[in-house]
């Protein structure tokens, strides 16, 4: 079944993130989805006092429309970013890096962008180390990955390192069928 709504693409990549394990525990403390009108309730978030976070911000879609004889065939690509931090209070090198019991938020970020290389799909269109499985029909592309800077004005929670992710979700291929005249 290839996702027919957005919705449903959003909901399958919350749920991988909020399943993803570090040393037996989630990964993740908290996961939330904020649309683009609310980043700068997302940044707040990044703020909280909340260990290990992850927000998915939806930033909207792009199409590709391929004509071939009577058909018409739409390929939807949702653009989402991962605002990720971890916390460790007074030390923001093992926020970032890791420390005893912390991943770190550059493991976070690995095991974000790990999901795309070990579940790629088999005999896909692209190399398994870009392309990640979410649903039948539909994947994860990694855009980019970029230190996220959560410190540096004198309200900031000292201890919290930042990543910032940008994915494309491809999938939900929509078929129409013309009649019986071409398209021109």
């Amino acid at each position: 079944m290839t996702p027919s709504t957005t919705a449903e693409l959003l909901d399958a990549l919350q749920g991988l993130l909020e399943h993803l394990r570090w040393e037996s525990q989630p990964a993740f403390d908290r996961v939330a989805r904020f649309d683009q009108p609310d980043l700068a309730v997302a940044i707040g978030e990044l703020q909280t006092l909340a260990d290990r976070l992850c927000l998915l911000i939806y930033e909207g879609d792009r199409y590709e429309t391929l004509h071939t004889g009577r058909q018409l065939q739409v390929r939807r690509t949702a653009l989402v970013s991962l605002l990720m931090a971890d916390r460790q209070v007074a030390h923001r090198s093992e926020a970032v890096f890791g420390g005893p019991g912390i991943p770190g938020v550059v493991a976070l970020k690995d095991l974000v962008l790990g999901f795309a290389v070990h579940r790629g799909p088999e005999g896909g269109d692209g190399p398994r180390s870009v392309l990640g499985r979410l649903l039948p029909g539909a994947y994860v592309r990694p855009i980019s990955a970029n230190p996220l800077p959560l410190e540096g004005h004198p309200d900031a929670l000292v201890g919290r390192g930042g990543w910032w992710i940008r994915l494309e979700l491809i999938g939900g291929h929509l078929d129409f069928d013309l009649g019986q005249q071409p398209i021109l």
